[in-house]
């Protein structure tokens, strides 16, 4: 009884310091595990550098932590602050003035966007709308909301007789919203209550609405009119939050904050000291792991194995195929004539990376972008066609190539994978979240094979049929 009262408190200590490590650890676990990464993808060429440099590990995981700066960080680090340039160029340069322009041109062009007696739909919408919050306002007497309901009902009227299109709705709508105006309308003046008839004022903005669908042709085609002429200060406060919002993500891109700045070094300082570690005395590390494990060795072999063969899989086939479709993409759009090459290249990449998103994320609106603003439908379909059939495609080469069947994620766990590392982890996320469930199945795999054991050893020892056998 005392060995077992010692060992549950044993137990209990440890998972008291151990909830401590993981808290003192926390902040450094995004620089360990992107040092752990780059370590699992060039350890071939630590074997070679370890080879060139006779034997002597300190100085071979020197030069191996130098060459993956050279190769990896400093490019890396380079073109993200190019990009972060080139967004704060573009965010510079943004009017509200040319949004309205493009959107007046486009409206010229295309029927679909025009929006037939804007100002006085907009007119009765927003008297309507202040109506049906009359009753909170006691400063609104009854003559006064009837002479408003009066306005309204002239301005459809008017409504009516200027209307462009006529349908078998169309009249039927308009009655009803004017019977629900009149409705509204009838309040005793000398009544101690001087709201109007709220449901009546309820039945009249709803039915102004499905009036509005019938005249613009629907729900889609009222969504594009509407989306196709703001108001001023709709298109103020849209460039105010786009604005506010694209600077603090540039800037967090750049670091060119300096608690950010600091964090950034800080980051990267780990991670290089990290992977020098990592390379010069991990033998040992991994020694040690695997004595202070209750696993089997052989099950811990088998995870070791299985995470090195299954994360260099992985982080290659992602990285490459995002880097190639980048890469690619930048050629398209500087053929197309952007500016913000760099930028574009560096989101093409990074939405490559996210199943069922893909790099068509940023081509698609590039090359809308380029027939509906820039009217240069030629530049547009020739991006577009070289979006879908090499941008897009060249994922369906790379990724098979490089992984050679290590990683058979089912392409929806890869998405929620990728979704919830990223929700997790931030950016790195993208790689940890599928090397994570790859882990997972390799240890439900283990689990696997030792309930068939013990399955066996229950049968006493008779070979498993059935189920068993597959």
């Amino acid at each position: 009884m005392p060995r077992i009262v010692s060992f549950i408190a044993l137990i209990a200590i440890i998972l008291v310091f151990g909830f401590l490590f993981f808290r003192v650890m926390a902040p450094f676990l995004l620089p360990l595990v992107l040092a752990a990464l780059l370590v699992v993808i060039f350890e071939p060429l630590h074997r070679r550098v370890v080879m060139w440099c006779r034997g002597r590990t300190g100085l071979a995981a020197a030069a191996t932590t130098g060459l993956v700066i050279a190769i990896v960080l400093l490019p890396l680090l380079t073109v993200l602050f190019i990009a972060a340039a080139e967004g704060s160029a573009v965010v510079a340069r943004f009017n509200p003035a040319d949004v309205r322009d493009k959107l007046a041109h486009a409206r010229d062009q295309f029927a679909l966007l025009r929006l037939p007696h804007a100002a006085l739909l907009r007119d009765i919408e927003s008297r309507l709308q202040a109506l049906a919050n009359a009753p909170s306002n006691p400063s609104l007497d009854p003559a006064h909301l009837a002479d408003e309901l009066a306005q309204i009902e002239a301005a459809v009227e008017n409504l009516r007789q200027h209307q462009t299109v006529t349908t078998a709705q169309t009249a039927p709508a308009f009655d009803a919203l004017q019977d629900s105006l009149r409705a509204a309308a009838k309040t005793d003046p000398q009544a101690t209550d001087t709201r109007p008839n709220r449901d009546a004022l309820h039945r009249a903005s709803r039915q102004f609405h499905e009036l509005k669908l019938v005249l613009l042709g629907g729900p889609f085609r009222t969504w594009i009119k509407e989306l196709a002429n703001p108001t001023e200060e709709e298109i103020q406060q849209t460039a105010r939050r786009v604005l506010a919002e694209t600077q603090g993500w540039l800037f967090s891109i750049g670091g060119r904050t300096t608690a950010l700045a600091g964090r950034v070094v800080i980051g990267l300082m780990i991670t290089i000291v990290a992977m020098y570690f990592f390379w010069h005395d991990g033998p040992g590390m991994v020694a040690t792991v695997m004595r202070l494990s209750p696993l089997d060795d052989r099950y811990e072999r088998e995870l070791l194995a299985d995470f090195t063969k299954v994360s260099r899989a992985v982080v290659l086939a992602t990285l490459a195929s995002a880097l190639v479709q980048g890469l690619l993409g930048g050629i398209g759009y500087y053929l197309a004539g952007f500016h913000a090459v760099v930028l574009l290249t560096v989101l093409t990449g990074l939405l490559a990376m996210i199943p069922f998103v893909g790099a068509a994320a940023i081509w698609a609106p590039a090359a809308l972008w380029l027939y509906f603003i820039d009217e240069r439908s030629g530049a547009a379909l020739g991006l577009a066609i070289y979006g879908l059939a090499v941008v897009s495609s060249v994922d369906n080469l790379i990724k098979p190539f490089v992984l050679h069947g290590a990683s058979r994620l089912h392409p929806l766990l890869a998405l929620l994978s990728i979704l919830g590392g990223v929700s997790a982890l931030g950016a790195i996320g993208i790689i940890v979240g599928p090397m994570i469930v790859s882990f997972l199945q390799t240890l439900l795999n283990i689990l696997h094979r030792e309930l068939l054991h013990f399955d066996r050893e229950s049968r006493g020892g008779r070979p498993a049929t059935g189920g068993e056998q597959a």
